[in-house]
Parts: structure tokens; sequence; C-alpha cells
């Protein structure tokens, strides 16, 4: 037990009545895998079938799909979990969320603009510098755009991370010291319909913090992924568990909590309510000083998971999280279900 976290607050239950007459629709790529390992999404489908199975663990009656096209006609359900995301086509993320605003519906996570300011690696990064928010120097390249001029915190071999501007898991991010390399990265990224973000490398320790909806925005013990690369980077398929080289562990540094909790809140504030997330940042253990990398407002839910453990090392099981996380959703939109 994490005794020495200050953020104290108290999960949700579900009332009696809430459980009896929620009606769920689970939708996710591989819902209906069985929980089998994929191929190429790995681990995400043993992830899909553990949140359902918890969904009816829960007492909640569920059915699951694996597809948007569930979401086209008059629903039959009356709330949606949806961990759809990045199906392939531009801004897909805000698609779900949107459907159910159409229809009248409560449903998981953020609304559907905020989800797409978040998702948008750019503009997020606008949100954290104007609420004071350290995030490193970065620069934008569209699709479309041919010429990519070196930035100032690239010259004489400043590390840099290419990224896509919309992405997860850490798809095709990669590190690079010569220009020539990252500009050859972004027109690959591009030729995949993919806008790129290059940011200057932020050295440090790994630092995801959870935050999740409970008696209050709560923000939840910080986990630390540890990485077998010098520069504590880690790919997408370490993260979908086709590659070993990462661990989570927590991180247990009490005199960096209250600056933690403090930027979080920061955040918070910018972007909410939502039901839950994260934030990613790198921290240098000498100064403290924090750098966000990104927030992610759809991210993994499983019990092996870096939000899982950090509530169960303050006594939160993962259903106990799941509900929580539920029951907060239901009720900030008042859906007492009596």
């Amino acid at each position: 037990m994490n005794q020495d976290w200050p953020d104290r607050a108290e999960p949700l239950k579900l009332t009696d009545a809430q459980r009896e007459n929620l009606s769920v629709l689970f939708v996710a790529k591989h819902a209906l895998s069985g929980g089998e390992f994929d191929a190429v999404d790995g681990s995400h489908a043993i992830y899909h079938d553990e949140i359902l199975r918890t969904l009816r663990g829960l007492g909640l009656e569920t059915r699951a799909a694996n597809s948007f096209e569930a979401l086209f006609e008059k629903p039959d359900f009356n709330y949606l979990f949806s961990l759809y995301n990045r199906v392939g086509f531009r801004n897909s993320e805000v698609l779900a969320n949107t459907l159910a605003e159409y229809h009248g519906i409560a449903y998981l996570g953020a609304y559907p603009s905020i989800r797409g300011v978040v998702d948008d690696k750019n503009l997020s990064k606008h949100l954290l510098r104007s609420v004071g928010v350290k995030t490193e120097d970065w620069v934008f390249f569209g699709v479309g755009q041919t010429d990519y001029p070196e930035p100032d915190f690239a010259a004489d071999g400043g590390k840099v991370v290419v990224k896509p501007n919309n992405s997860s898991a850490s798809w095709g991010i990669k590190a690079f010291t010569d220009w020539g390399d990252a500009r050859a990265h972004i027109a690959w990224l591009q030729e995949q319909d993919c806008d790129v973000v290059v940011e200057a490398f932020a050295p440090g320790a790994n630092v995801t913090v959870p935050v999740i909806g409970a008696s209050r925005m709560w923000v939840l013990p910080p986990v630390e992924i540890v990485t077998e690369s010098d520069d504590g980077m880690y790919t997408f398929e370490q993260f979908r568990g086709h590659e070993k080289g990462t661990s989570l562990r927590l991180f247990e540094r009490p005199e960096f909590y209250d600056k933690i909790i403090e930027t979080c809140r920061a955040i918070n504030d910018a972007i909410w309510p939502f039901d839950y997330g994260r934030h990613d940042f790198r921290l240098d253990p000498e100064t403290g000083e924090l750098s966000c990398l990104e927030m992610n407002l759809i991210c993994n839910l499983g019990s092996t998971r870096g939000i899982a453990r950090s509530a169960a090392s303050i006594g939160v099981s993962h259903p106990e999280l799941i509900e929580s996380i539920i029951a907060y959703s239901l009720n900030r939109r008042g859906m007492t279900l009596a």
C-alpha cells in the first residue's frame, strides 16, 4: 500500500438501480476475439476480452461489438463503453463519442471536442503551454508539406523525436540525431497519411500519471515505465507484447509527489470533465522538472497496465477501478436510472 501518496479520494460504487438498469454496448476492435493474442495488435486483443468480462462481472448487462456500424442505428442500449480507436481514417478517435452524442446516450470518456484536442499532439502541446505546463519545443509538418526545415533544437546533432500527430502505443515514433534521417522518417509517415510532430528529446524517467473520476477528480500515484534502451524510449511492438524490453514499477519518490499532482491538476482544469485518463511525462530525477510528452484519454485499462497498477497501490482493485469510472461517468450526467 502506498501510504505516502497525498491525493486521497474514494472510488464510487454503482447504485442498485444503476447496476440493474444499465444496458451497455462494449465496442472494441477485439471485443469478439475471445481473448486470443492477435498477430498484429498482440495483447490488445486479450485486453479487450478482459474488459468485457470485467463489465459482465460487475453485473452489468453487456453486449459486445467490433465495429462502429453497431452505432449507426437508433440504439437499444443506454451506455456506450467504447475502446475503439485508431481505425485507419483521420479523427476516428472521436467517432464513437460523436455518434453517442447524436443518439443522445451516455458514453465513457470525454466530449468529442476534448478528445480531438488531446489526441492531436500539435494542438495538445499548445494547450499545455497555455496552462503553464512544460512541453518540449516542437515543429509540425502536415501531410502535403514537402519542405522540412531543420528546427533550431535539432542543430549540431540535437536529438529529436519524430512521431505521428495522431497515434497510440508508440506506433511510428523514432528518435534521431541526424536531421537527414529524421527527414526521411517524416516523409515515410506522411506517405502513411500521417501529419507529423518533431520535438526536442526530453531526457529523464518515463513517468505516467493516471487520473480518474471518483468522489472528485482523483490523481492516482505515478507509475514509471522502465525500458532496456539507453534513451528510455519504447516501441509499439513492446507495448503490444510482441517484444520484451519494458516493465512497470511504482514511481516512489515522495519528494516529487506535490509537483506531480500540481502539474496534473493544471492540465485537468483545462480539459475536465473526463472519466479517466493518463498524463505522460519525462521527469528529471535530479531536479524534479517535468516535461509533458502527451495526454491520453483512452489509455489501457487492463489489470496489468499502469492505471490498474497505480490504483492497486492504494487499495483499489481492478473491478473497483472500472466501477468507479463508470459510476462517475453516469453521475456527472445525472443518470440515476431509478
